[in-house]
Parts: structure tokens; C-alpha cells; sequence
């Protein structure tokens, strides 16, 4: 029955998907540009994951159709959009996109919040607290979520929209299903805080809930850390080390940290790519990767004057 759903689920996805290929190169075209260009990326896509759809699953066990199937497609749907507009010339304005996107931020911004030896590190809001060790950490706008090896336990941190801490942990205590077993004033880290012990109920079972809601430069910061009531005395020291040891952080360079971002270099002159990057100084570890971010493979040839995506790293110059 799961299968079966799921199922249903994947071929919805793997029909908006086409969809969303047709679209694109429809509205490429009719605004001028290549439209097969975009085949491109679906190479690109199958040379980062070469396994990914020969693994002895049939194709269409995926969340999204076969790169090489999409690339195909999409070079087939181009060609008829070609013939239909009638058009002789197309853009293709890869100079000026790479222009555009000089100094964008790659991959996660610190700035937003970072995991780090065993802490989480936010420079922007300028507070910290520990992550337990093999715990998985994923962190979104909204919540920073830790979930145990296990995955029986969890911590749940965000920011309350209470006006005080005590005004939280009565916001939270009155929700549907909440028993409240202890709650009081606390202190954590020197900041003014209220703790809350609870049981609710889930569709899994009762859970116990270890709750904090701390002050700190108006704004009012929560932790709940759960798990199931039997489980809640072998986890309770884990929730009390993380939500207690929240801090505000005052190191300027934990503060003062910089995200990766894409920079694009001009070739001085015609040159294998791996020599040209090479020449930007892209490290020997990061040349294949770095090549894979340009479309482009380590053994071709390039002119004098092509822009290169290279990456720049938090703090460096290059």
C-alpha cells in the first residue's frame, strides 16, 4: 500500500517535472534564446550522479525523470520550437548571466547560522548552544532542528513571538494536549528564562518535553527538546546540556564570518581548463568540482578571455 502511494506521488512529481521542461523551453525560445541550451545542465546533473539511476532500480522508480532521458527531450523539444518561430539567430547570453551572478553567495550562508565543533554558531542574532555529538542538525529560516542517531529523541529550537519568557512557556503550556508536569523561573547563562516539564500526546505515543524560553536583546528564544516518555530519563542530561548552555556570543571570529561565494575570472589566454583554473588558483582537490560548476571538463580547451566560475572562500581573496 506505502509503494503504491508512493507511486502516485512519483509520477506526479516526474509529470511536473516535464512540464516544467516543456515551459522552459517554450519560453526560451519565444523570447529569442537557445532553449536546448538548457540540455546542458541535465549532462551536468548526470555527471555529478553517473550512478544514479544505475543502481538496478528500473528509471522510472525516481523522483524525477533520467537526466539523460530530460536532455534528450529537451534537445528534441528545441529543435521543434526552432522550426516553429522560424527564427535564424538565437541568444544564448552566457557572458552577461555570469556577470550577473558575480559575488553570489554558494552553498550555506554562516551568517544565518552555522554548526562547528560541536556548537551551533549564529553571527547575525549573536547567540550559540551545543549540538550533541552524532546528532543530525538541520537548520532552516524557521528552526533549527537536531534529531538523535537513533532518531528517537529531538531538539527543537526557535524564536517564540512571546513578549517575555514566562509569557512563552505559558503560551506552549496552554496548547491542546499539553500537561504540564513542572515548570518554573530559571537562569541560563545568566539570562532571565523559564523551564517547562510536559507530556503530549502524538499519533506515536506520549512524549515527555523539556522546554526553555530565554531573554536575550528583546527577542524571547525557545528549546524543546522530546522523546518517548520511557526514554525521557536516558535523554534528559543531552536536553538540559544543550538548551542550558545557550549563550550569547561575543567572539569576533565566530561573529565576523564570511559565506563562499561565486566569483568569475577571465582567462588571460588560451589554455587547458585544468591549467586555467589551475592559474586562478583553484586547489587540485576542488579543480574537477570547480569544472562540473562550469559545464565544462578538465581535459577541454579554452580561449583567452572566457569567464570562469571559481569559488571563493569565506575570508579569502583570490
Amino acid at each position: 500500500a506505502q509503494m503504491g502511494v508512493g507511486m502516485l506521488f512519483l509520477k506526479y512529481s516526474r509529470d511536473n517535472e516535464r512540464e516544467a521542461d516543456a515551459l522552459g523551453v517554450e519560453y526560451a525560445c519565444k523570447t529569442g534564446y537557445d532553449g536546448g541550451e538548457m540540455a546542458s545542465f541535465f549532462e551536468t546533473l548526470e555527471r555529478m550522479n553517473p550512478e544514479s539511476d544505475r543502481s538496478g532500480l528500473p528509471s522510472w522508480f525516481s523522483t524525477h525523470p533520467n537526466p539523460v532521458d530530460r536532455q534528450k527531450k529537451v534537445l528534441e523539444m528545441a529543435e521543434d520550437w526552432k522550426k516553429k518561430l522560424g527564427e535564424d539567430a538565437w541568444k544564448i547570453g552566457a557572458e552577461s548571466y555570469l556577470r550577473q551572478i558575480d559575488g553570489l553567495v554558494y552553498g550555506e550562508d554562516p551568517r544565518q547560522g552555522y554548526a562547528e565543533g560541536d556548537v551551533f554558531y549564529h553571527p547575525e542574532l549573536r547567540f550559540a548552544f551545543p549540538v550533541p555529538k552524532g546528532w543530525n542538525l538541520q537548520n532552516t529560516p524557521a528552526v533549527v532542528q537536531m534529531v538523535s542517531e537513533k532518531n528517537d529523541a529531538a531538539v527543537l529550537f526557535r524564536i517564540s513571538q512571546a513578549a517575555s519568557a514566562q509569557e512563552g512557556a505559558k503560551e506552549f503550556a496552554s496548547q491542546g494536549g499539553v500537561t504540564v508536569l513542572r515548570d518554573g523561573r530559571t537562569r541560563v547563562s545568566g539570562l532571565r528564562a523559564h523551564f517547562l516539564i510536559s507530556r503530549g500526546n502524538t499519533q506515536k505515543g506520549v512524549i515527555q518535553i523539556l522546554s526553555h524560553f530565554i531573554e536575550m536583546e528583546g527577542k524571547v528564544f525557545a528549546f524543546h527538546g522530546f522523546t518517548a516518555v520511557g526514554n525521557f530519563k536516558a535523554y534528559a542530561d543531552t536536553f538540559h546540556r544543550v538548551e542550558g548552555g545557550f549563550r550569547e556570543l561575543t567572539d569576533p571570529k565566530r561573529i565576523h564570518v564570511q559565506p563562499d561565494r561565486i566569483r568569475v575570472r577571465e582567462t588571460r589566454r588560451e589554455a587547458g581548463l585544468k591549467e586555467a583554473l589551475t592559474v586562478l588558483r583553484v586547489p587540485n582537490e576542488e579543480l574537477e568540482k570547480t569544472a562540473l560548476l562550469n559545464g565544462r571538463r578538465l581535459e577541454e580547451r579554452v580561449p583567452s578571455k572566457t569567464l570562469l566560475k571559481v569559488i571563493e572562500r569565506g575570508g579569502e581573496k583570490r
